[in-house]
């Protein structure tokens, strides 16, 4: 975890004037058994109560003073945090490597911010036929976020018509199930993961989307995934 990374995006939401924000976020980083918790809560505590008084007079000049004050008390706190602050908090995650497959360059972009560099380093994502050339990770997972659901195979024929360029796309996530990766697929029901199970873990929402990679992650403890030189070969 790259702990000036994590401060720089904190200051970076006080900057923008989202405090309570960075408050939240601050708070999921350190064990509520240091000192430092305790600073954090109290700090929430005063972005309430200004919030709360925000709220009943916009243009009270106390607000803004006080507002003032929170924001440097904050940063004086994220100033002084060092490696030690944030022991305890679980980086397992972090250190994962895997790959997201995307069906476009533009969703590249939006995915992209599903996954800060801060709390996924070695997290890479790629446009569609990229993953042919990358080396096996412990899991991948595929977008297909944002579009309707497939329910069977005559809904997929009404749905290659009508995006006919997806087509080749979700050939991908069948060769990737072939050649015996897991996958967790991000997106609305699509009916060929019945068929799937054993290796496929779906996700619709970004929330379920990183519950389903702590889990994909504890699954792999105990069944590893297979080597680069076990590949089976779609054609045969």
């Amino acid at each position: 975890m790259n702990i000036e990374k994590i401060k720089e995006r904190l200051k970076n939401l006080i900057k923008k004037d989202q405090t309570s924000i960075a408050i939240q976020e601050l708070e999921k980083y350190i064990p509520s058994n240091k000192d430092t918790y305790d600073e954090i809560i109290l700090l929430g505590a005063r972005s309430y109560r200004i919030k709360k008084e925000e709220s009943l007079d916009r243009n009270n000049p106390k607000v803004t003073i006080d507002k003032n004050i929170l924001d440097n008390d904050l940063m004086t706190l994220i100033n002084k945090l060092n490696e030690d602050e944030f022991q305890g908090f679980d980086r397992e995650i972090t250190y994962e490597k895997f790959f997201v497959v995307t069906p476009t360059s533009k969703r590249k972009g939006e995915i992209e911010e599903f996954f800060p560099e801060e709390y996924f380093p070695n997290c890479e994502v790629i446009v569609g036929e990229e993953i042919k050339t990358k080396p096996r990770s412990k899991f991948i997972i595929f977008d297909f976020y944002g579009y309707e659901k497939i329910h069977s195979t005559e809904s997929e024929n009404i749905f290659f018509k009508k995006h006919p360029a997806l087509k080749s796309y979700l050939q991908i996530l069948s060769e990737l199930v072939k050649q015996r990766h897991f996958i967790i697929y991000l997106g609305n029901h699509y009916f060929n993961l019945d068929n799937w199970r054993e290796q496929v873990h779906a996700a619709n929402s970004k929330f379920a989307l990183y519950a389903r990679i702590r889990e994909m992650i504890e699954y792999l403890k105990y069944n590893p995934p297979i080597e680069d030189g076990d590949i089976i070969d779609p054609e045969n």
